[in-house]
C-alpha cells in the first residue's frame, strides 16, 4: 500500500511541475516573502539599480488555451512576490506560433525607486481585449454607435471624456453594457469581452457591479489592473 501512496505523490508531483508555466533561470538575492499580492511594471526606458535585481524568470503561455496568459501573470507574481520581489521588467518575448515564451527580471524596489521606475498608468482611458484563444474568433462589440470586431489576443483603446458617456455594450443573444464617463485622474480600466469567462480572479460581470461574472456569450469581464499592464506590454512587444 505505501508503494501505491507514494507514486500516487510522485504522479502529483509531476503533474503540479509539469503544469508550471513559470521557471526561476537565475536567482541574485535574497528577501523577505511580500506577504500580498502586488507588483509593478518598471519601464523599460528607467534606470535601475543592478543591486536591486531579484531573479531572471521564463514564463510561458498558450495561445490555444484562454486562460494561460492570465494564468502566467498570476503564477508571476506570486513567484515574485514569493522571492521577494516587488516589480517585474519584460525583456523580451519569444512569440512563436503556438505560445508566448516571455523573459522578466524581477526588482525589489524601495518606495522612492518605483515611484522613478515604474511604468505609469494611463488616465481616461479604457482598454477592450477580445478573446484570449486564438482559435475562437473576433469578439464583437459597439462602442459609441461603432462596431468593432475584435480579433483574438488584440484590443482596442478609447480615451474617456469627462463630459461625454461613452457607451459599449457586445453583439450576441444575452449582450451585456456598460457605461463610462471619465474624470479627472481616473486610472485606466481594462475589461474584456467575448464568449468566454476571464480566468482574473478580480473580474466581475460589469453590468452588475460586484456580482460574480457567469460567463456566458456577451460577457464582459473587468481585469486587474496590473493585469491590464502586463497583457498591453506582451501583446505590443509581441507584434
Amino acid at each position: 500500500m505505501k508503494y501505491f501512496f507514494l507514486i500516487l505523490l510522485l504522479w502529483f508531483s509531476f503533474q503540479y511541475t509539469y503544469s508550471q508555466s513559470v521557471k526561476v533561470l537565475e536567482k541574485f538575492s535574497k528577501h523577505e516573502k511580500i506577504k500580498f499580492s502586488a507588483i509593478e511594471l518598471v519601464n523599460n526606458s528607467a534606470n535601475v539599480p543592478i543591486s536591486s535585481t531579484v531573479a531572471n524568470i521564463e514564463g510561458r503561455a498558450k495561445k490555444s488555451e484562454s486562460g494561460t496568459i492570465e494564468k502566467l501573470f498570476y503564477e508571476m507574481r506570486n513567484t515574485a512576490n514569493n522571492l521577494g520581489a516587488n516589480a517585474y521588467r519584460i525583456d523580451s518575448i519569444a512569440d512563436k506560433k503556438a505560445a508566448f515564451t516571455i523573459y522578466i527580471t524581477l526588482y525589489r524596489l524601495s518606495k522612492a525607486e518605483l515611484t522613478v521606475a515604474q511604468k505609469p498608468h494611463e488616465l481616461n482611458t479604457i482598454y477592450i481585449f477580445g478573446e484570449f484563444d486564438k482559435f475562437l474568433g473576433k469578439a464583437k462589440m459597439v462602442l459609441n454607435g461603432t462596431t468593432h470586431h475584435i480579433e483574438p489576443l488584440h484590443y482596442i483603446s478609447h480615451t474617456l471624456e469627462q463630459k461625454e458617456e461613452t457607451i459599449l455594450y457586445t453583439i450576441s443573444p444575452r449582450g451585456d453594457d456598460l457605461k463610462l464617463r471619465g474624470y479627472k485622474d481616473r486610472p485606466a480600466q481594462y475589461i474584456k469581452i467575448g464568449k468566454t469567462l476571464s480566468n482574473s480572479s478580480s473580474s466581475f460581470n460589469v453590468g452588475v457591479v460586484g456580482s460574480p461574472s457567469l460567463g456566458v456569450a456577451g460577457n464582459i469581464t473587468n481585469l486587474e489592473l496590473d493585469l491590464g499592464q502586463f497583457l498591453i506590454q506582451v501583446l505590443y512587444l509581441s507584434e
